[in-house]
């Protein structure tokens, strides 16, 4: 069940009951009161403002690949396992968009916009980490999968390290980082969504890693008018984010 569910299926109810007894139900507006707040929810404009506090302080440009980090974390949304017609594990568009911002990152670090096209670039070379275990015993790491979507999109086998026993983001940070550490790296491009990038940076930054923010999505309504389904879904993962940095300060995890 998800966050917004209940709240789904409360406001349906009360407008329900609201219609059913409109006659004899001396409260009439809690029907209209159901159904405005049914539109609320859903109407992209509210969740812009609602999206504010976590992604507004988080410019929306492309990452400066100048910046000095040793390695490029990518965080895992989820991964779909094999089915009957695919035989193999697919990553959802939370991962596949992640590894695609941290692929282009990685390349954008090797090498240098010039006039004529691109040359090798003089920094270091980074390494990619890719952090998330298996949410059941049977079924393999998310973080296998990230690695092998990171060798379609051209990142080298040798650049990436991968680590595969977390199950929420206060582990990514806490096992990411004892493997960070054992590369002598203290610095990372962190690459989530923009709304999840305050508590995972707050994660990595107890764990003694200063974290450079490389935030791959924001929220952007494909209408800005009309009530839709993305804006109910955004509204979701900013009510996930907000209890969840609640409770990681309330564990003194961040």
């Amino acid at each position: 069940m998800t966050y917004t569910q209940p709240i789904l299926v409360f406001f349906l109810l009360v407008a329900f009951i609201g219609v059913a007894r409109l006659k004899t139900c001396p409260k009439r507006w809690l029907p209209l009161i159901a159904i405005f707040a049914l539109a609320l929810i859903t109407w992209p404009p509210v969740t812009v403002l609602l999206s504010q506090p976590l992604e507004g302080r988080y410019p929306i440009r492309p990452f400066d690949t100048r910046q000095n980090y040793g390695a490029i974390v990518v965080l895992a949304g989820s991964v779909s396992p094999p089915q009957f017609e695919r035989p193999y594990y697919l990553p959802d568009d939370d991962s596949f968009h992640r590894c695609l911002y941290a692929a282009w990152v990685y390349g954008q670090k090797l090498y240098t916009e010039t006039p004529y096209g691109q040359k090798p670039s003089s920094q270091k070379p980074v390494r990619v980490l890719v952090c998330g275990g298996s949410p059941r015993k049977k079924e393999r790491p998310y973080a296998e999968t990230m690695r092998e979507t990171l060798l379609r999109l051209n990142v080298p086998e040798e650049a990436i390290l991968m680590e595969d026993q977390s199950h929420s983001t206060h582990e990514n940070a806490l096992y990411g980082a004892r493997l960070l550490r054992q590369y002598g790296i203290s610095r990372i491009a962190l690459v989530t969504d923009a709304a999840s990038m305050p508590r995972a940076a707050a994660c990595f930054t107890r764990e003694q890693i200063t974290v450079i923010p490389a935030p791959s999505d924001f929220f952007e309504p494909q209408n800005r008018i009309l009530p839709s389904w993305q804006a109910l879904r955004q509204d979701e993962l900013i009510l996930h984010e907000s209890l969840g940095l609640a409770w990681y300060r309330l564990r003194g995890w961040i």
